[in-house]
């Protein structure tokens, strides 16, 4: 299945940022030679872009909250380049080995407490 590139349009069923070309591209600049194999890439740019969508910016409805409040348009050609570089670095980090979405183990901190508690104040 090949990916559908958003283009800062709208793009209907777009799921990426960047193609397989320009992931290779920005690759390749960085000394960093991605599988060749479309079947090998191309699960890694669908793992990469799970992993901004995760971090619930809503980055393909083509725009996103700031801290601010505001909202940013991806039509903006920076703003879309900028999040295709993102898209293959993440790549890269997976070429490397890391997992971008580890198996958790163990409890989760529900809450940590750094100096005195209430109680003692």
């Amino acid at each position: 299945m090949a990916l559908v590139v958003e283009d800062g349009t709208g793009v209907s069923g777009a799921d990426s940022f960047a193609d397989l070309a320009t992931i290779r591209a920005y690759a390749t600049k960085r000394g960093v030679t991605l599988s060749a194999d479309d079947a090998v890439l191309e699960p890694l740019a669908y793992k990469a872009m799970d992993y901004l969508e995760g971090k619930g910016l809503g980055l393909l409805s083509l725009t996103f909250p700031t801290e601010t409040g505001y909202v940013c348009s991806l039509t903006d050609a920076d703003a879309l380049v900028r999040l295709a570089n993102a898209q293959a670095q993440l790549c890269i980090e997976q070429h490397n080995g890391v997992d971008l979405a580890p198996a958790r183990t163990g409890d989760f901190i529900v809450e940590d407490t750094v100096g005195p508690s209430y109680d003692e104040v």
